[in-house]
């Protein structure tokens, strides 16, 4: 199974913790037999038209 995993795109360390979460999640699935690949979004997720913005991008860069 082709899997995408979408990531906010960097600010700052504010993202840190968080971000490991999602590299040993990764790391996991990858351990179970899944392709996964790394998205980062174009914009940063602040105010609603760039949340919008990725959330379309995200559709269309979808796998299985």
């Amino acid at each position: 199974m082709n899997i995408v995993h979408f990531q906010r795109k960097p600010v700052s360390a504010r993202y840190f913790s968080i971000e490991n979460s999602f590299d040993a999640a990764r790391e996991e699935m990858i351990k179970a037999g899944f392709d996964v690949k790394v998205s980062i979004c174009k914009y940063i997720s602040q105010g609603l038209m760039p949340r919008i913005y990725n959330t379309v991008e995200a559709a269309f860069r979808q796998k299985d």
